[in-house]
C-alpha cells in the first residue's frame, strides 16, 4: 500500500478542505482506526467533527451506523460530551 499520498491528505482533511458525504466520512475514521491513528489526533478530531456538523443530513441507516461506531469507540473527549 502506497502512503505516498498521507501528508496530503491529512492537510487538505486538517483545513476542511474535503467535503465528503457522512458515509465516506464514518468510513474514512473506521479506516484510521484500523490503522491504529489516536483517537486524540487532529485529523480524527476533525473528521469528526465534520461529521457532527453533517449529521442532520443523514438517512437513517447511515445514522445507525454511526451511533454503533460511536458507542464502540468513545476514546476522545469529543465522543464522550457527544454521548452525555
Amino acid at each position: 500500500m502506497c502512503i505516498c499520498g498521507w501528508p496530503r491528505l491529512i492537510t487538505l482533511i486538517d483545513r476542511g478542505s474535503i467535503r465528503s458525504p457522512p458515509s465516506s466520512l464514518l468510513a474514512a475514521l473506521k479506516s484510521l482506526t484500523n490503522m491504529g491513528v489516536s483517537s486524540d489526533s487532529h485529523v480524527v478530531q476533525s473528521i469528526e467533527n465534520q461529521l457532527l456538523w453533517n449529521i442532520r443530513k443523514v438517512s437513517f441507516p447511515i445514522l445507525l451506523s454511526i451511533l454503533l461506531y460511536h458507542i464502540k469507540h468513545q476514546n476522545s473527549d469529543m465522543e464522550k460530551k457527544a454521548s452525555l
